[in-house]
């Protein structure tokens, strides 16, 4: 433990867990308040042929936080980056219902490809995202492009009108 005028060991894990939790996306905070590290312990008693599997959860620290980052996002080598900017490119929202969810992963790709120099610039990727919106939210796609200069778009403008439009037809499906 570490004793001292700033405090014991808890205090700092605490205050790294929340340094990590307040500079990541509200998605990715999620995803990290959820993470489980588990342990599977398997026993097995002499002459038995029966194995007893216990699992453990251990509390999740900085650390495993921090690495999970570096996994997910982390420098890649190899075929890897172009492989993610191929999924960026390629990728489609599907009208399902859960199109809010779906915008984490063209964000996480982008993020992953800047990180490895696969680089659009904000405006493009903005751009990008706009125009793989499925058919259904064509509206978005219109009055934005014709209201706004195209290096002025923003994707949390999109993320925000897509959302209530989504919400807007959940409504009116549920009232008939």
């Amino acid at each position: 433990m570490l004793d001292g005028p700033r405090g014991t060991w808890p205090d700092s894990e605490q205050k790294a867990k929340g340094l990590l939790l307040k500079t990541v996306l509200q998605s990715l905070r999620r995803e990290l308040m959820g993470l489980k590290i588990s342990h599977v312990l398997t026993t097995q008693a002499e002459g038995s042929e029966t194995a007893t599997t216990t699992t453990h959860d251990e509390p999740t620290t900085a650390y495993t936080m921090w690495t999970h980052l570096q996994t997910k996002f982390g420098k890649k080598a190899g075929l890897m980056p172009l492989l993610d900017y191929k999924a960026l490119v390629w990728f489609n929202f599907v009208d399902d219902g859960t199109l809010e969810a779906q915008f984490n992963k063209p964000l996480d790709a982008y993020s992953v490809c800047s990180l490895n120099d696969f680089i659009l610039k904000d405006w493009q990727f903005t751009s990008l995202t706009l125009l793989t919106l499925p058919e259904t939210y064509s509206n978005i796609t219109d009055s934005l492009l014709s209201s706004a200069d195209v290096k002025e778009l923003s994707f949390n403008v999109i993320k925000a009108k897509v959302i209530d439009q989504e919400a807007c037809c959940c409504n009116n499906q549920r009232e008939q």
